[in-house]
Protein backbone atom coordinates (compact mmCIF):
# COMPACT_ATOMS: atom_id res chain seq x y z
CA UNK A 1 0.00 0.00 0.00
CA UNK A 2 2.98 2.44 0.77
CA UNK A 3 4.52 1.76 -2.50
CA UNK A 4 1.49 2.45 -4.57
CA UNK A 5 1.11 5.57 -2.57
CA UNK A 6 4.61 6.42 -3.00
CA UNK A 7 4.39 5.93 -6.65
CA UNK A 8 1.22 7.99 -6.80
CA UNK A 9 3.05 10.99 -5.56
CA UNK A 10 5.81 10.44 -7.58
CA UNK A 11 3.49 10.94 -10.82
CA UNK A 12 2.15 13.85 -9.11
CA UNK A 13 5.10 15.61 -8.51
CA UNK A 14 6.45 15.11 -11.97
CA UNK A 15 3.12 16.82 -12.85
CA UNK A 16 3.82 19.24 -11.12
CA UNK A 17 0.89 18.46 -8.32
CA UNK A 18 3.11 19.75 -5.80
CA UNK A 19 7.24 20.72 -5.53
CA UNK A 20 10.19 19.99 -2.68
CA UNK A 21 9.87 23.16 -0.55
CA UNK A 22 9.85 22.78 2.76
CA UNK A 23 6.82 20.87 4.22
CA UNK A 24 5.49 19.48 1.17
CA UNK A 25 4.17 15.91 1.16
CA UNK A 26 6.97 14.75 -1.34
CA UNK A 27 9.57 15.78 0.26
CA UNK A 28 7.92 14.70 3.49
CA UNK A 29 8.14 11.46 1.94
CA UNK A 30 11.83 11.23 1.42
CA UNK A 31 12.50 12.66 4.87
CA UNK A 32 10.14 10.13 6.47
CA UNK A 33 10.05 7.05 4.40
CA UNK A 34 12.51 4.12 5.34
CA UNK A 35 15.33 3.44 2.77
CA UNK A 36 13.34 0.73 0.89
CA UNK A 37 10.51 2.75 0.03
CA UNK A 38 13.03 5.87 -1.01
CA UNK A 39 14.84 3.41 -3.38
CA UNK A 40 11.19 2.16 -4.91
CA UNK A 41 10.17 5.25 -5.76
CA UNK A 42 13.83 6.66 -7.55
CA UNK A 43 13.20 2.84 -9.18
CA UNK A 44 9.39 3.36 -10.19
CA UNK A 45 10.23 6.85 -11.87
CA UNK A 46 13.11 5.00 -13.76
CA UNK A 47 11.30 2.52 -15.03
CA UNK A 48 8.67 4.63 -15.76
CA UNK A 49 9.80 7.21 -17.51
CA UNK A 50 11.58 4.64 -19.41
CA UNK A 51 8.44 2.92 -20.69
CA UNK A 52 7.21 5.99 -22.34
CA UNK A 53 7.30 6.49 -26.28
CA UNK A 54 8.90 9.59 -27.14
CA UNK A 55 10.68 11.84 -24.95
CA UNK A 56 8.54 13.29 -21.85
CA UNK A 57 7.49 16.52 -21.07
CA UNK A 58 10.93 19.39 -20.64
CA UNK A 59 8.96 20.50 -17.33
CA UNK A 60 8.28 16.89 -15.85
CA UNK A 61 12.29 16.56 -16.83
CA UNK A 62 12.94 19.20 -15.19
CA UNK A 63 11.40 18.66 -12.37
CA UNK A 64 12.88 15.05 -11.78
CA UNK A 65 16.20 16.57 -12.63
CA UNK A 66 16.12 18.77 -9.55
CA UNK A 67 14.44 15.62 -7.51
CA UNK A 68 18.17 13.87 -8.69
CA UNK A 69 20.55 17.11 -7.43
CA UNK A 70 18.55 17.27 -4.49
CA UNK A 71 18.61 13.12 -3.24
CA UNK A 72 22.13 13.36 -4.14
CA UNK A 73 23.06 16.24 -2.77
CA UNK A 74 21.63 14.55 1.03
CA UNK A 75 23.49 11.43 0.05
CA UNK A 76 26.74 13.13 -0.06
CA UNK A 77 26.32 16.13 2.55
CA UNK A 78 26.05 13.07 4.92
CA UNK A 79 29.56 11.45 3.75
CA UNK A 80 27.23 8.60 1.90
CA UNK A 81 26.28 7.02 4.58
CA UNK A 82 24.77 3.48 3.47
CA UNK A 83 21.12 4.27 4.28
CA UNK A 84 21.11 7.47 1.88
CA UNK A 85 23.57 5.65 -0.74
CA UNK A 86 21.21 2.84 -1.62
CA UNK A 87 18.54 4.30 -2.93
CA UNK A 88 21.27 6.49 -5.59
CA UNK A 89 21.76 3.04 -6.80
CA UNK A 90 18.23 3.51 -8.20
CA UNK A 91 19.81 6.29 -10.95
CA UNK A 92 20.30 3.35 -13.13
CA UNK A 93 16.99 2.85 -14.01
CA UNK A 94 16.71 6.82 -15.13
CA UNK A 95 19.75 6.53 -16.66
CA UNK A 96 19.22 3.88 -19.06
CA UNK A 97 15.80 5.18 -19.52
CA UNK A 98 16.96 7.32 -22.42
CA UNK A 99 15.19 10.44 -21.85
CA UNK A 100 17.63 12.29 -19.88
CA UNK A 101 20.41 14.20 -22.42
CA UNK A 102 23.08 11.70 -22.91
CA UNK A 103 25.84 14.10 -21.46
CA UNK A 104 23.71 14.76 -18.24
CA UNK A 105 22.50 11.49 -17.79
CA UNK A 106 26.74 9.88 -17.84
CA UNK A 107 27.63 12.67 -15.78
CA UNK A 108 25.26 12.14 -13.17
CA UNK A 109 26.01 8.40 -13.25
CA UNK A 110 29.51 9.16 -12.03
CA UNK A 111 28.45 11.48 -9.33
CA UNK A 112 26.03 8.64 -7.91
CA UNK A 113 29.31 5.96 -8.45
CA UNK A 114 31.09 8.36 -6.19
CA UNK A 115 29.05 8.58 -3.54
CA UNK A 116 26.87 5.33 -3.49
CA UNK A 117 29.72 2.98 -5.20
CA UNK A 118 27.19 1.06 -7.25
CA UNK A 119 24.31 1.00 -9.42
CA UNK A 120 21.24 -0.88 -10.36
CA UNK A 121 19.99 -2.77 -13.31
CA UNK A 122 24.25 -2.90 -13.32
CA UNK A 123 23.92 -5.08 -16.84
CA UNK A 124 22.13 -2.65 -18.29
CA UNK A 125 23.65 0.19 -17.39
CA UNK A 126 26.43 -1.69 -18.71
CA UNK A 127 25.23 -2.12 -21.99
CA UNK A 128 24.03 1.51 -22.01
CA UNK A 129 28.02 2.26 -20.85
CA UNK A 130 29.29 0.69 -24.31
CA UNK A 131 26.42 2.37 -26.72
CA UNK A 132 28.17 5.55 -25.08
CA UNK A 133 31.89 4.75 -24.66
CA UNK A 134 32.70 6.45 -27.93
CA UNK A 135 31.25 10.27 -27.15
CA UNK A 136 32.04 9.83 -23.21
CA UNK A 137 35.28 7.61 -23.42
CA UNK A 138 36.68 9.09 -19.84
CA UNK A 139 32.86 9.19 -17.84
CA UNK A 140 32.74 5.39 -19.37
CA UNK A 141 36.13 4.00 -18.05
CA UNK A 142 35.11 6.10 -14.70
CA UNK A 143 31.80 4.39 -14.46
CA UNK A 144 33.16 1.13 -15.32
CA UNK A 145 36.11 1.12 -13.13
CA UNK A 146 33.91 2.52 -10.00
CA UNK A 147 31.75 -0.59 -10.92
CA UNK A 148 34.41 -2.72 -10.93
CA UNK A 149 36.32 -1.94 -7.65
CA UNK A 150 33.35 -2.10 -5.35
CA UNK A 151 31.74 -5.72 -6.40
CA UNK A 152 31.20 -8.12 -3.98
CA UNK A 153 30.95 -11.12 -5.43
CA UNK A 154 32.31 -13.18 -8.01
CA UNK A 155 28.85 -13.91 -9.12
CA UNK A 156 27.63 -10.17 -9.69
CA UNK A 157 31.22 -9.08 -11.42
CA UNK A 158 30.83 -11.77 -13.82
CA UNK A 159 27.56 -10.90 -15.03
CA UNK A 160 29.10 -8.18 -17.25
CA UNK A 161 32.01 -9.84 -18.68
CA UNK A 162 30.42 -10.03 -22.03
CA UNK A 163 30.47 -5.80 -22.14
CA UNK A 164 33.89 -5.12 -20.29
CA UNK A 165 36.02 -6.14 -23.01
CA UNK A 166 33.78 -4.44 -26.18
CA UNK A 167 33.65 -0.80 -23.45
CA UNK A 168 37.34 -1.25 -23.21
CA UNK A 169 37.95 -1.48 -26.89
CA UNK A 170 35.25 1.73 -27.42
CA UNK A 171 37.34 3.80 -24.75
CA UNK A 172 40.99 2.93 -26.63
CA UNK A 173 38.71 3.79 -30.07
CA UNK A 174 38.45 6.74 -28.95
CA UNK A 175 40.67 10.06 -29.63
CA UNK A 176 40.39 10.79 -26.05
CA UNK A 177 44.05 10.50 -24.16
CA UNK A 178 43.00 10.70 -20.81
CA UNK A 179 40.83 7.77 -21.06
CA UNK A 180 42.97 5.33 -22.68
CA UNK A 181 45.54 5.85 -19.51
Amino acid sequence: ALERLSEHLAYLYGQGAFDLSRGSIFKKLFSEASLELRAHVLSYIGRSIGKEDGDIDPLIKERLEKLWKWRLEVAAQNNGRRELTRELEEFGWWFISGQFDDKWAIEQLCEELKVAGSVRPENRVLEKLLKQAAAFPRETIFALSRIAEREDTASSFSGWKRNDAAILSAVIKSNDGEAKK
